[in-house]
């Protein structure tokens, strides 16, 4: 995300720090204001915390709204209004969804309904929450008529302060993906320990299936070395996979190649990321309608054992929990 000047995603902001950007004396409000949002509890009230603080800061605002919802695809939803006891506008809930589909800071110019003594222009300004491409949500507030100048001013003073929101979501993401790597390698461990049980076909397909619904996969597989090749065990949400020949021969030759090179494999492979051999997954994602691959082999005393193969429709990358699941 590209902002003027962002604090560092790893580290927890202190009351005193924060207070740091605040410009004349501190108010009794600012500081209830500021170590609200340094001592929130959850999610859900860090993000009403934030949401406070940049209305108040921001002159002349009569009312915002935070939009959070699921990673690019949506959906998105309030997560935290200012005031807490009313909702948001009309106006403002449609620019907050032009600057989501138009993933750039808006600005619109609209008239409230009211009699002519009241003030009823108002600008909107909206900035989306973006975090190294990807779209989180958006805030926008509603303020009283403004001059360009202080409109930019107070565009800025919302790229700013999402950086907030960016170490907080990061920081949750890392816990995140901290855990799902625990539970993961937890049930890598035991469908190893369970190979030679007489019911590990059973374990094995309720294994990848619900593998499959907690990643959000069209298909996970898993497959077990056996003279040289990888022989497909169990397939997530297929009682019976005989009759899908082709479908086999296609994800036991990705895990091969997988295997083979000892390393987790991704098709369409990242750009940052290391250069492997990649052709039976192309073949796989061309054949079967796969947008995303990725193969991890399986490790147990250093030696490969097999292989999970995790297929997505979409063409949404598996995150570093699950990549990380291979051995260095």
């Amino acid at each position: 995300m590209s902002r003027d000047a962002t604090p560092s995603a790893s580290s927890t902001p202190s009351t005193a720090a924060m207070t740091e950007k605040a410009t004349g004396p501190i108010t009794p409000l600012e500081q209830a204001l500021w170590q609200r949002f340094a001592h929130a509890e959850d999610l859900a009230d860090f993000y009403r915390s934030w949401l406070a603080l940049q209305c108040h800061q921001l002159k002349q605002c009569t009312r915002g709204v935070l939009v959070m919802g699921t990673v690019d695809t949506g959906p998105f939803a309030p997560a935290a209004y200012w005031p807490e006891d009313q909702g948001g506008s009309g106006p403002l809930a449609t620019l907050a969804e032009q600057a989501l589909t138009a993933r750039k800071g808006m600005v619109l110019k609209y008239e409230l309904p009211g009699t002519e003594a009241q003030h009823t222009d108002r600008h909107g300004i909206a900035y989306p929450i973006q975090i190294d491409g990807h779209l989180y949500g958006v805030v926008a507030v509603e303020l009283t008529p403004r001059g360009q100048t202080e409109l930019q001013a107070g565009m800025r003073q919302l790229q700013w302060a999402s950086g907030w929101l960016e170490a907080r979501l990061r920081r949750q993401q890392a816990e995140s993906d901290s855990v799902m790597r625990e539970r993961l390698v937890a049930a890598l461990d035991l469908v190893a320990s369970s190979l030679e049980q007489e019911r590990f076909a059973v374990a094995a397909k309720g294994f990848v299936t619900e593998l499959a619904t907690q990643l959000g996969c069209e298909r996970v597989t898993i497959g077990f070395e056996r003279r040289g090749h990888a022989r497909v065990e169990a397939v997530s949400h297929s009682a019976q996979f005989g009759k899908q020949m082709n479908l086999i021969r296609a994800i036991a030759a990705a895990m091969d190649e997988a295997i083979d090179q000892q390393a987790t494999v991704q098709y369409p492979p990242p750009q940052d990321g290391e250069i492997f051999v990649t052709r039976n997954h192309a073949a796989l994602a061309a054949q079967h309608g796969t947008a995303t691959v990725l193969t991890i082999p399986l490790f147990r005393n250093r030696r490969v054992y097999g292989a999970l193969c995790l297929e997505r429709s979409n063409a949404r990358p598996f995150d570093a929990a699950t990549v990380m699941l291979s051995p260095p």
